[in-house]
């Protein structure tokens, strides 16, 4: 039996970490080592932590430097072969470790993610399904198929190979890990929801929010895999990042990755449409972007029909 190190980051979420703890408590898979790596919290996870000792291993950092470099300590101090993420927000079905292993010691496999229940703040419950298999470069080169990290389970020497996670991104930190492992390694899809993922909170680990304040880290990781994204896919994530700025009332930065995304795939309206607005003003920009999503809910409603 391999061991397994599930590794949880976490950032003034005492108030949520117990039901992360117990969830690993509960695996049916034995041979389980839990790291909890804490991002210098000021919320008296310290203190809470105290319940758990001889159970949690637990590792209190002196800085606050992100997600990423708190996954990566708790990776260097794991001790398990295998590596297995589990955000402090969220929860492990009872047999996830044992049916991930399974999979993992399929020939070749360096990694496996599974499908995620989503649970939103008012209990409502949806299924982020995956389509089961292997997942290429090539797929990963076209779109983020395997959505977050959270419940994915790795071969510790792949995570090696590749260089762990970039703690220079704090923005699609995943994703890149994704693309720079399957370029090497063999990376599998599973669609049983063995991940409990809660959302819809503001202080949430991983949050679609989070990427207003990370414009920086999106260009860095845009840079780093403009060779490996498809150009339609990379237009995307240009014309994406414009919106943002944009958004933050800055036309100077949103005119340059709207122009950047023509420049890179020219077939999309879209784009220039926005560009022309926010050429114009802070003002017409709101109007077209409150104008386009309109005819977008009308277009998909008549869809439904």
């Amino acid at each position: 039996m391999s061991s397994v190190s599930i590794i949880t980051p976490t950032y003034n979420h005492a108030h949520l970490l117990s039901r992360a703890i117990l969830s690993v408590r509960n695996q049916t898979y034995e041979d389980v080592e839990h790291v909890v790596v804490d991002d210098a919290s000021t919320d008296g996870t310290a203190e809470l932590m105290t319940r758990y000792d001889g159970q949690v291993r637990y590792i209190r950092k002196e800085e606050n430097d992100g997600l990423s470099e708190t996954r990566n300590v708790g990776i260097r101090r794991a001790s398990g072969d295998r590596i297995l993420f589990l955000d402090a927000d969220d929860e492990l079905e009872a047999d996830a470790v044992e049916s991930l292993v399974e999979y993992l010691d399929g020939e070749g496999i360096a990694g496996v993610v599974p499908s995620k229940m989503k649970v939103e703040t008012d209990g409502s419950v949806r299924y982020n399904i995956s389509r089961e298999g292997v997942v290429s470069a090539e797929d990963l080169c076209e779109e983020n198929v395997l959505g977050g990290i959270g419940g994915g389970i790795f071969e510790r020497g792949a995570l090696e190979e590749v260089g762990l996670f970039d703690p220079e991104l704090r923005h699609s930190e995943d994703y890149d890990l994704y693309l720079r492992l399957a370029e090497k390694f063999s990376l599998y899809a599973v669609d049983r929801p063995l991940y409990v993922h809660y959302t819809g909170f503001d202080d949430q680990l991983t949050s679609d929010r989070g990427h207003y304040d990370h414009r920086e880290s999106i260009r860095r990781f845009l840079q780093k895999h403009e060779d490996r994204m498809t150009a339609y896919r990379l237009a995307e994530r240009y014309y994406n990042l414009a919106h943002i700025c944009a958004r933050q009332d800055d036309a100077e930065e949103a005119i340059r990755e709207f122009r950047r995304a023509i420049a890179i795939f020219p077939f999309r309206p879209p784009y220039y449409y926005y560009l022309a607005a926010t050429k114009a003003g802070a003002k017409r920009y709101k109007t077209a972007r409150t104008v386009h999503e309109a005819a977008r809910e009308w277009g998909s409603t008549i869809t439904r029909r």
